[in-house]
């Protein structure tokens, strides 16, 4: 019985490495990356995207935000996907850098730290007067990879729309 015993514990921990190994081995960090130009100023982007109770009226992804527009406040999001598909989950603020940087971070798996995703907003000024706009996504983790693919076509097609309602809300005249 003992004997049994210890093979069996012995089987499922070589099961146990194999199916470790095999996620490390499709495990791969994954970024999407926009730049989209704003003919306003970085203060008028800043003004928008920090006017949380207002993203309903303008942000097709992003429908409600719920928190303080500054760093390690607890912030509530809910998200609308393209497919039909809300999330509300819960994000830490990372900062809310007056030289127009917006980074904040959540998991989006239910165990923590198997997929997180860092999103940026980086503002800078064009020589034109208006802004250059860096949005980007960082998603890490165990589950980052292969795996993932949908969950990151999702949150492409989201940036896209997220970055062209905010180019016409700060551009539509005043």
């Amino acid at each position: 019985m003992k004997r049994r015993l210890i093979i069996w514990l012995a089987v499922v921990v070589v099961l146990g490495t194999g199916v470790v190994v095999a996620v490390g081995l499709v495990h791969k960090d994954y970024d999407l990356n926009t730049r989209v130009t704003i003919a306003a100023t970085p203060d008028k982007v800043w003004q928008v995207l920090n006017d949380f109770p207002n993203y309903a009226q303008w942000n097709p992804h992003l429908r409600a935000v719920d928190g303080q527009p500054q760093p390690h406040s607890p912030t509530r999001l809910k998200e609308i996907f393209p497919d039909g598909r809300e999330v509300v989950r819960q994000i830490g603020m990372k900062s809310m850098a007056k030289n127009y940087e917006f980074i904040w971070e959540g998991d989006l798996s239910p165990a923590p730290h198997m997929l997180t995703a860092k999103r940026k907003l980086i503002m800078t000024s064009s020589e034109d007067g208006g802004t250059s706009l860096r949005h980007e996504i960082e998603f890490r983790g165990w589950l980052s990879g292969p795996l993932s693919q949908e969950v990151f076509s999702r949150y492409a097609e989201s940036m896209a729309a997220m970055n062209a309602a905010l180019v016409q809300r700060v551009e539509q005249p005043e």
